[in-house]
């Protein structure tokens, strides 16, 4: 949901996995408040953005291979599937998909690539 204010696009999004809140970010210059909504439909759900050189990453061995890993509202989560700039719509369309099945995720954009992450301990 995008609402405009004084020349400014505010973008709102809501994170439906129970008892997590979605950090601000910042997007083209403006400090966005994106809300926690208690009940949404599904049409109006959305992961959580962040920019990615905001996040805490680091590396870790996991099911018998080095994974990436990130930090985010104080929560660990594992690189579940990354997608190029051009990709958009796929990378937000797996980040519905995972939270349709009640996987916490997010979504961090860069210049070069969108992440989708899920929280450890999350099936993927």
């Amino acid at each position: 949901m995008t609402q405009s204010r004084n020349g400014a696009t505010f973008i709102q999004t809501a994170h439906v996995a129970k008892g997590s809140d979605c950090v601000p970010f910042i997007v083209g210059g403006a400090l966005m408040q994106p809300s926690t909504l208690s009940s949404i439909s599904p049409l109006e759900a959305a992961p959580c953005t962040a920019l990615e050189q905001t996040l805490t990453c680091f590396k870790f061995y996991l099911d018998q291979s080095i994974q990436e890993g990130a930090i985010y509202s104080n929560k660990l989560y594992r690189l579940a599937k990354q997608f190029a700039v051009d990709e958009r719509l796929q990378a937000y369309q797996y980040g519905y998909e995972l939270m349709g099945r009640d996987v916490l995720a997010f979504i961090s954009v860069s210049n070069q690539r969108y992440v989708v992450w899920t929280k450890l301990g999350s099936p993927t």
